[in-house]
């Protein structure tokens, strides 16, 4: 099994730049998804987008 680590890793400034990339794609996404008549499958839709921009912070970072 490979290192687990559970420490905080500074992105460098390239990885800000991309991470705020997709945050603002991100961000576009969730507000027309919002649009949407309100139900458990938007607010489904919103929380699995959270978790997709969670983990690609993680994956820019190398902390996966």
């Amino acid at each position: 099994m490979g290192q687990i680590s559970f420490q905080y890793i500074q992105p460098s400034e390239e990885q800000k730049a991309q991470m705020q990339t997709f945050r603002d794609k991100f961000q576009k996404l969730a507000e027309e998804i919002n649009e949407l008549p309100e139900s458990r499958g938007r607010s489904c839709a919103i929380t699995k987008l959270e978790e997709a921009s969670f983990w690609l912070n993680k994956g820019i970072t190398g902390n996966s």
